[in-house]
């Protein structure tokens, strides 16, 4: 007990360092696929944002996420997946689960192809400029499921599709036709859970479509937790909780949190490096994969690549304050295969997102000295990491700095674009709730426009139409509560 406690410890550990914790946004869409006429499939997106809600804006910068499309179970919605999409959104995913065939006589094939069509049509949005994602999709995607969506993730396999890049499943079920099968066509790197209690479900199931996956042409691994049930990845599902009760399989010595901590150990790491092309999370992967107890596992598989060295070597990495803004500095001893910088911020030293990116300057290999200015940092507590991109998509990122400015009762913590074409977008820090006004003037001095804003106490989004201005340059200026001038600003309209 203790080697498997101090097992999780260090697996959630690695897996909280790497963590980039996102908020969770949902949005409701209805896809048509025209090819099965017109068919009609609603898909519940989370995506990660600023703050968590419905139908909030995705997060800040220009980072792009790859895709996971994932299948409820037999009669069992898609919030009983929320525990999945909010794990995966916090480190950079986003997560389609279609609402279809959630009927009593659910179509299995329909399903899978639903799966199969949303890998191709989620990461297509990339490139609609009418998306709410637009511009930050990795077109890259995972199709995965739980049972009746397990068993149809490998129908959507066998479809063959270029858009689906990796398989995962939870449980999975048999389907008409036979997911067992259909596994013979899957080519694609695929991650097999089970539980060794289900009844529901029979880890026989799992291990049928994991021996008719060519070895060797497939890279498949499967991993069977010991004590692990049915239900307890769809987070103890009501429905399937009875179920699992009438089956005489309800009871384990297994908690669901440690199933899902298994879970996940395994399937983020997974997850980085075929979606994000993150060679040293392949690495995690096999260290938690050869060390984790309380499962039995099986993996057919080439060798993942070599990682290779580093590809930048710092010298040293500062800052310093002046004139209320952040100047950083840094430099490298040797840069190889780099491909871009990123300079990352953030206000609490968890949730980092991009404030600029920077190319390589070193030649042959040698290093190069950077700059970088945050012209609107956060009031108070700053920290900022360096996160280096190699040309094959390896991650690695620096030690985080942290350097202290003024507190103040109101900062601009981010003002873009300058210039503005439509809509000027303005983050504020608040120390408290309070409604300030925002004049817009033009460069002689004339007021234009007030607006009124209110504010809860943290981070808080507005924006600003321009849409009706003439081109030129204004004045913004920010007041406070107490009738302050807290921040004037100069815009340029084009």
């Amino acid at each position: 007990m203790k080697r498997i406690f101090t097992l999780i410890v260090m697996v959630a550990a690695m897996y909280s360092s790497y963590a980039q914790p996102y908020s969770t946004g949902k949005r409701t869409v209805v896809f048509i696929d025209n090819s099965r006429t017109a068919r009609e499939i609603s898909t519940d997106i989370y995506y990660p944002a600023n703050t968590a809600g419905n139908n909030v804006p995705v997060a800040t910068g220009v980072t792009k996420f790859p895709v996971v499309v994932f299948g409820h179970g037999f009669l069992m919605g898609t919030s009983s997946y929320k525990w999945l999409a909010d794990s995966l959104v916090k480190t950079g995913y986003i997560v389609a689960l279609p609402a279809t065939e959630d009927g009593i006589i659910p179509n299995h094939l329909d399903f899978g192809l639903d799966l199969a069509f949303l890998c191709g049509r989620v990461t297509s949005l990339n490139d609609s400029a009418t998306s709410f994602l637009y511009q930050r999709v990795i077109k890259k995607a995972a199709v995965g499921g739980h049972s009746m969506g397990g068993g149809a993730s490998i129908l959507a396999s066998a479809t063959l599709s270029s858009s689906i890049n990796a398989v995962f499943n939870f449980a999975a079920a048999e389907t008409t036709p036979p997911a067992t099968l259909a596994a013979y066509l899957n080519l694609k790197p695929t991650l097999i859970f089970s539980g060794s209690a289900d009844c529901i479900a029979p880890d026989s199931i799992q291990e049928v479509m994991y021996n008719n996956m060519l070895p060797f042409v497939t890279c498949k691994t499967y991993v069977n937790i010991t004590d692990g049930l049915h239900c307890q990845f769809a987070n103890n599902n009501l429905l399937c909780v009875i179920g699992q009760f009438a089956s005489g399989c309800g009871i384990t010595a297994l908690s669901t949190s440690t199933l899902m901590t298994k879970t996940m150990a395994l399937l983020t790491p997974w997850l980085d490096y075929y979606l994000k092309g993150n060679c040293q999370r392949g690495q995690v992967f096999l260290a938690n994969y050869n060390g984790m107890t309380g499962v039995v596992k099986r993996r057919s598989c080439f060798p993942l690549q070599a990682c290779g060295p580093v590809p930048v070597k710092l010298t040293s990495f500062t800052g310093n304050i002046k004139n209320d803004k952040v100047y950083l500095y840094w430099n490298t001893a040797t840069e190889d295969n780099v491909h871009h910088i990123e300079v990352e911020r953030s206000n609490d030293g968890v949730t980092f997102v991009q404030l600029t990116k920077v190319l390589p300057k070193g030649n042959n290999g040698g290093g190069a000295n950077y700059n970088a200015v945050d012209p609107y940092p956060f009031a108070g507590m700053n920290f900022y990491r360096l996160k280096t991109v190699d040309l094959d998509g390896s991650i690695s990122y620096s030690d985080i700095i942290k350097l202290e400015t003024a507190k103040k009762a109101l900062a601009v913590t981010q003002l873009y674009p300058n210039p503005v074409s439509d809509q000027l977008h303005i983050q504020l820090q608040s120390e408290k709730r309070q409604s300030i006004q925002v004049f817009v003037y033009d460069i002689t001095g004339h007021q234009l426009r007030i607006d009124q804003v209110k504010l809860n106490a943290g981070i808080n989004e507005t924006s600003l139409l321009f849409a009706d201005l003439a081109k030129g340059v204004y004045i913004i200026k920010l007041i406070n509560e107490q009738g302050s001038i807290s921040g004037t600003y100069k815009i340029v309209k084009d």
